[in-house]
């Protein structure tokens, strides 16, 4: 008798201790959920006001751009010029200076939007416009028997395009200060030896190159300035906030933070370079001070670039084009621009 009432008290108390679970389960999960929701709001309510204060005052950010010169009678005087010249064909590009003027192209460069359909080639083979950019995979087509990821060799490089634009208009060069410039190439590069350790830099920040050493072969993701060191350049994570600049070793958190904050702009920035990136660099272009002809009080400053690119010719070829290009004072040899020099002097301390 003694050990059937202890069975039964044992048997009811476990089925409360049940029954009591499966009630409590029940509210804690509808308590649990508003709780959830309610965090998960405040979570969000961070997130954006966070990304509204990083991103919103990268959008507003004042420009270093100086003023821009006065607009002057120089539309008149090239109409003069081209009108004396009618029949001379000023970048030798097949198409004379008068015929250029009707399709509005640029007399001074062969390749007036840049796309690379030469001029020559959009007027007089593919009928189209040569101030208005084509998709080349719709206007060109590639000689027969090449590939777009057939190997070229640019300057002594070999290169591997991931696609047909880089394929055409992808260019290299060698800068004079024993770098490599790249421009509208995507893809992998081969350099002319086996070296150590490739950078490139851009906006004077260093940043290790994709390598894969069982090929040898490094990857290009963007127009950059590729520069070869002996050794490897140790990286760290700058931080400017608030116009305060903080340099901190590379770990987890440092990481994140750089990778999260905007480069140079903004009230917090952050970004991984190098110990190199301390010291400034020597101005690796040309930059002029300008004085406007209407009106001698405004200066401006032109930065003139050691440029390069490439584009395809009437007769079917890739021709590669070394040139100067400039920017600066709301003018832009990449809009089609020019400039001339009146007169030029230098300026000592």
């Amino acid at each position: 008798m003694f050990n059937n009432n202890r069975l039964t008290r044992v048997l009811r108390n476990k089925e409360n201790r049940q029954n009591n679970q499966v009630i409590l389960t029940e509210k804690d999960k509808s308590i649990f959920i508003k709780k959830a929701k309610k965090i998960i709001n405040i979570f969000l309510i961070i997130i954006i006001s966070v990304s509204i204060f990083l991103y919103v005052p990268v959008i507003f950010w004042p420009s270093s751009e100086n003023s821009k010169l006065t607009v002057n009678d120089t539309t008149e005087t090239i109409k003069k010029i081209i009108k004396d010249n009618s029949n001379k064909d000023f970048d030798n590009d097949g198409i004379n200076n008068k015929k250029e003027m009707e399709y509005n192209s640029n007399i001074y460069y062969v390749d007036t939007d840049r796309d690379g359909l030469g001029d020559n080639l959009e007027i007089e083979q593919i009928k189209s416009s040569p101030c208005k950019k084509n998709n080349i995979q719709e206007g060109y087509t590639l000689p027969e028997g090449v590939a777009v990821n057939t190997p070229f060799s640019q300057n002594g490089i070999i290169l591997w395009a991931d696609d047909l634009y880089s394929r055409v208009c992808g260019s290299v060069t060698n800068t004079v200060y024993g770098q490599y410039r790249f421009i509208n190439f995507r893809g992998w590069v081969q350099f002319p030896h086996k070296i150590a350790f490739a950078y490139k830099l851009k906006n004077k920040v260093r940043t290790a190159l994709n390598y894969r050493e069982q090929e040898n072969v490094y990857y290009i993701d963007e127009d950059c300035i590729v520069e070869i060191r002996d050794q490897k350049i140790e990286m760290i994570n700058y931080f400017n906030l608030f116009g305060k600049e903080i340099y901190a070793h590379q770990n987890f958190l440092t990481n994140i933070l750089a990778g999260i904050l905007p480069d140079n702009k903004g009230f917090l920035q952050g970004q991984t370079i190098s110990r190199l990136d301390f010291i400034p660099d020597t101005n690796l272009n040309g930059e002029f001070e300008i004085q406007d002809y209407n009106d001698p009080n405004n200066f401006v400053k032109v930065k003139i670039i050691e440029n390069t690119s490439s584009y395809v010719n009437e007769k079917n070829k890739t021709v590669q084009l070394n040139t100067f290009d400039f920017e600066g004072g709301g003018y832009s040899s990449y809009n089609g621009d020019c400039i001339n020099f009146l007169a030029s002097s230098t300026k000592t301390s």
